[in-house]
């Protein structure tokens, strides 16, 4: 009688053990799950305000800060998002440097920085052709720096600038001071809300154009419009 008892006892505590630690585990799992809901929600709720504060953009914005070259009244206007650093867009800008010399009367170039921060010298030789253009010469700057893509710097930036014949004082007074860099932070944005991903990046005609588009992919675009 007295083994049947302590059995039954053993039983009930073995029972009440299990459904203990049963309850245990619940609330864990319970936990866990409210943790990762409420992990959940917060990521959503960042993802929310993440959008709202970056705007987002159908077409560029043609400001009358944008170096441009071509023709004003042109039916044809080519926007390219680029940087000085990208060997893709070296590769663009000789491509657009031909079709310019082929069809300038007939094509509006506009040009938008958009420096990569894989490229540690891209922004620095943004703002250095952004202070040329105030002297007028920023396309002439523009083609010296893909020129000598593979040594940006400083030094190279004020040797350009004694080439064409720059006002060396106030051209180092712009970069060491980084007078143009609202400029090129102001396409970059925009670039951003446009949802650029990479560059070379063009508009051309409002049609949307990734990468370092040949001669012919540049006519094909803009044949339909223009008679030559």
């Amino acid at each position: 009688m007295l083994e049947k008892k302590i059995d039954l006892y053993i039983k009930i505590l073995l029972f009440v053990f299990l459904l203990f630690a049963a309850l245990i585990i619940a609330r864990y799992v319970l936990s866990r799950q409210s943790l990762k809901e409420s992990q959940e929600k917060i990521a959503a709720l960042q993802k929310l305000f993440t959008q709202a504060e970056q705007p987002t953009l159908d077409k560029p914005i043609l400001k009358t800060t944008d170096p441009r070259i071509g023709t004003a009244s042109a039916k044809n206007t080519v926007i390219v998002f680029s940087d000085f650093q990208c060997p893709h867009c070296a590769d663009l800008a000789q491509t657009l440097s031909q079709f310019l010399a082929k069809y300038r009367d007939k094509i509006l170039l506009i040009w938008k920085d958009f420096p990569n921060p894989v490229f540690p010298q891209a922004k620095s030789a943004a703002v250095a052709a952004r202070c040329a253009q105030l002297e007028d010469k920023f396309w002439e700057y523009h083609d010296f720096l893909y020129a000598n893509q593979e040594s940006l710097g400083k030094t190279v930036y004020q040797e350009i600038a004694k080439q064409l014949g720059l006002n060396i004082d106030a051209f180092n007074q712009c970069l060491e001071n980084q007078e143009t860099l609202p400029l090129v932070e102001d396409d970059f944005q925009e670039g951003q809300a446009l949802k650029i991903d990479g560059t070379p990046y063009l508009f051309i005609n409002g049609q949307r154009v990734s990468g370092a588009a040949s001669l012919t992919d540049l006519e094909k675009v803009i044949e339909p419009r223009t008679t030559f």
